[in-house]
């Protein structure tokens, strides 16, 4: 019997209700993680977590555009599970273009843009902070 890769791993997965994040999810409990699916359809995320098993998989409400939503995510995560090793960060909005790719208005991007960058940069800089203070170390 072979040691599954993420035996004992805890992971956020950001967009996680649906998709390519639902998918992660899954494929990352059948590797023996521990999963906290993070995305805003509340519904949808609890049907996931609880088609994939809740004994493995928990929901928790975050939109990725807010820092506090974030640090709460987090946090969630460490007391639930005690640690966290995993943040896949694949929160996304849903629609396509209005036009073609030869037509398209670059000002189309002023939602999906600051998500792409908030997404990562406040995911980024809060598992950093967490990292240290779990480390009771000064950032």
């Amino acid at each position: 019997m072979s040691r599954k890769r993420l035996e004992g791993k805890v992971a956020i997965v950001t967009g996680g209700a649906s998709g390519i994040g639902a998918e992660t999810a899954k494929t990352f409990v059948e590797n023996g993680a521990f999963v906290v699916i993070a995305d805003i359809n509340d519904e949808l995320g609890h049907q996931v977590a609880t088609s994939i098993g809740l004994d493995k998989v928990s929901y928790h409400h975050c939109d990725v555009r807010d820092e506090k939503q974030v640090e709460e995510t987090v946090a969630f995560a460490l007391e639930k599970y005690g640690t966290l090793d995993i943040m896949f960060s694949n929160a996304g909005i849903e629609g396509g273009m209005s036009s073609s790719i030869l037509e398209f208005d670059l000002n189309e991007l002023t939602t999906p843009w600051p998500l792409m960058f908030v997404d990562h940069s406040q995911l980024s800089s809060t598992l950093h902070v967490s990292w240290w203070r779990e480390k009771s170390v000064d950032p």
